[in-house]
């Protein structure tokens, strides 16, 4: 499916870089889906899954996130203000 398309073009870019991706560490959904699931193992990949709720195990994507979330907040407030 498109989940698996998007895998390996993923893939491709890092190996560009001279990168093998080994393991994945995702939410559940969509990275669930079985077909992403047998991809992975097919490939000789590992696949961990963060619990509900389990911001601080994905630190790297939450802090650019909650920046830009905090920058467009503020920017709206600024532009009804002003």
């Amino acid at each position: 499916g498109e989940i698996v398309e998007a895998k390996r073009k993923y893939e491709r870019f890092q190996h560009g870089y001279g990168n093998v991706v080994e393991v994945y560490h995702a939410d559940n959904k969509p990275f669930g889906d079985q077909g992403f699931v047998d991809a992975v193992q097919d490939d000789g990949q590992r696949l961990t899954y963060s619990g509900v709720g389990a911001h601080h195990q994905n630190a790297v994507a939450e802090y650019p996130i909650r920046t830009v979330t905090y920058r467009a907040r503020a920017s709206m407030l600024h532009s009804i203000i002003h």
